[in-house]
């Protein structure tokens, strides 16, 4: 099984090269041609989902705060890193995949990125989320690591669910 195929039916967070918890398969529905679950809600969630930019302030905002009680530099938001993230939010409202970016595209998406690092995610609440990070050994590291810029998107979905997904970079 790939990551790209791999779905989670409960509030996960990742980072790119982190082994997947106990997630399922996205496997074809019977009678639906072959088409996943996700790619059935796929046009569904996107008209749903709604871009919540308060919500992306406020994860820049806890990031920053936990790197402040590290003795850390904030991380600066990065206009390039938020409009990517965006659109990561949007697609994993969409397909309710929880997959990452393939190196390749986050490297073309933010080109002059020397190192970077990806947290996607969903659930009710941005701080639990947040402090689902930060119990995760990975996912600190990626909040405290050696970046100095961060890009968020988070979009409203359907049942008071918000997606995010943070990409941290060093320029």
């Amino acid at each position: 099984m790939t990551p790209a195929t791999r779905r989670c039916a409960a509030p996960l967070l990742v980072m790119w090269l982190l082994p997947f918890g106990s997630c399922g398969a996205a496997t074809p529905e019977p009678g639906a041609g072959g088409a996943t679950r996700a790619d059935q809600a796929a046009s569904a969630g996107a008209l749903l989902a709604s871009p919540a930019p308060d919500q992306a302030r406020l994860a820049v905002e806890l990031i920053n705060e936990s790197r402040r009680a590290e003795r850390l530099a904030p991380l600066q938001a990065d206009a390039q890193l938020e409009a990517f993230a965006l659109e990561r939010a949007r697609t994993l409202a969409a397909t309710g995949e929880m997959t990452h970016s393939a190196p390749e595209t986050l490297r073309r998406a933010a080109d002059g990125l020397v190192a970077w690092a990806e947290n996607i995610g969903f659930g009710p609440d941005l701080r639990e989320l947040h402090q689902r990070l930060l119990q995760s050994p990975i996912h600190r590291n990626n909040i405290l690591g050696p970046f100095n810029v961060v890009g968020v998107g988070v979009v409203k979905g359907d049942v008071k669910r918000y997606y995010v997904a943070v990409v941290f970079g060093r320029r």
